[in-house]
Protein backbone atom coordinates (compact mmCIF):
# COMPACT_ATOMS: atom_id res chain seq x y z
CA UNK A 1 0.00 0.00 0.00
CA UNK A 2 1.30 3.49 -1.55
CA UNK A 3 -0.17 6.71 0.57
CA UNK A 4 0.59 10.39 -0.73
CA UNK A 5 -0.71 12.85 2.04
CA UNK A 6 -1.10 16.79 1.57
CA UNK A 7 -0.36 18.70 4.32
CA UNK A 8 -0.94 22.29 5.18
CA UNK A 9 -0.53 24.71 7.82
CA UNK A 10 -3.96 24.08 8.81
CA UNK A 11 -4.65 20.49 8.68
CA UNK A 12 -4.28 17.63 6.18
CA UNK A 13 -5.82 18.37 3.01
CA UNK A 14 -5.83 14.95 1.10
CA UNK A 15 -5.08 11.52 1.34
CA UNK A 16 -4.83 8.97 -1.49
CA UNK A 17 -3.66 5.56 -0.83
CA UNK A 18 -3.54 3.32 -3.68
CA UNK A 19 -2.26 -0.65 -3.93
CA UNK A 20 -0.71 -0.21 -6.90
CA UNK A 21 1.88 1.78 -7.96
CA UNK A 22 1.90 5.78 -7.70
CA UNK A 23 3.21 6.57 -11.18
CA UNK A 24 3.71 10.02 -12.27
CA UNK A 25 0.00 10.18 -13.72
CA UNK A 26 -1.09 9.61 -10.28
CA UNK A 27 0.74 12.23 -8.18
CA UNK A 28 0.08 14.59 -11.27
CA UNK A 29 -3.41 13.92 -11.03
CA UNK A 30 -3.38 14.65 -7.10
CA UNK A 31 -1.41 17.55 -7.01
CA UNK A 32 -3.74 19.06 -9.80
CA UNK A 33 -7.13 18.15 -7.73
CA UNK A 34 -5.15 19.72 -4.30
CA UNK A 35 -4.26 22.83 -6.12
CA UNK A 36 -7.95 23.31 -7.52
CA UNK A 37 -9.29 22.02 -4.12
CA UNK A 38 -7.14 24.70 -1.68
CA UNK A 39 -7.76 27.66 -4.54
CA UNK A 40 -11.64 26.90 -3.92
CA UNK A 41 -11.44 26.81 -0.26
CA UNK A 42 -8.58 29.72 -0.39
CA UNK A 43 -10.01 32.30 -2.10
CA UNK A 44 -7.26 34.93 -1.07
CA UNK A 45 -4.49 32.33 -1.96
CA UNK A 46 -1.69 33.74 -4.08
CA UNK A 47 0.97 30.97 -3.73
CA UNK A 48 1.84 27.62 -2.28
CA UNK A 49 4.86 25.63 -1.49
CA UNK A 50 5.02 22.18 -2.60
CA UNK A 51 7.75 19.87 -0.25
CA UNK A 52 8.93 16.48 -1.89
CA UNK A 53 11.38 13.65 -1.40
CA UNK A 54 13.53 12.68 -4.88
CA UNK A 55 11.12 9.19 -5.93
CA UNK A 56 11.12 9.00 -9.58
CA UNK A 57 7.10 9.81 -9.78
CA UNK A 58 7.68 12.95 -8.14
CA UNK A 59 10.22 14.04 -10.51
CA UNK A 60 8.67 14.45 -13.79
CA UNK A 61 8.12 16.72 -17.06
CA UNK A 62 4.01 16.42 -16.24
CA UNK A 63 4.21 17.32 -12.54
CA UNK A 64 6.70 19.93 -12.99
CA UNK A 65 5.26 21.60 -15.98
CA UNK A 66 2.15 22.00 -14.09
CA UNK A 67 3.87 23.31 -10.65
CA UNK A 68 5.50 26.17 -13.01
CA UNK A 69 2.16 26.87 -15.17
CA UNK A 70 0.68 27.33 -11.55
CA UNK A 71 3.65 29.43 -10.27
CA UNK A 72 3.71 26.78 -7.05
CA UNK A 73 7.18 26.44 -5.82
CA UNK A 74 9.20 23.43 -5.11
CA UNK A 75 11.48 22.54 -2.84
CA UNK A 76 12.84 19.10 -2.57
CA UNK A 77 14.04 17.06 0.30
CA UNK A 78 17.76 15.88 -0.08
CA UNK A 79 18.31 12.04 -1.00
CA UNK A 80 18.90 9.53 2.12
CA UNK A 81 17.31 12.09 4.29
CA UNK A 82 14.46 10.11 6.27
CA UNK A 83 14.58 12.60 9.28
CA UNK A 84 12.82 15.24 6.62
CA UNK A 85 10.51 12.91 5.09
Amino acid sequence: MSFKIALSDRKVEAIMASSNSITKKVVTKFVSNLWAKLRKERAGMENACLIYDNTSCHINKEVNEFLQRKEICVLSIPPYSPQLN
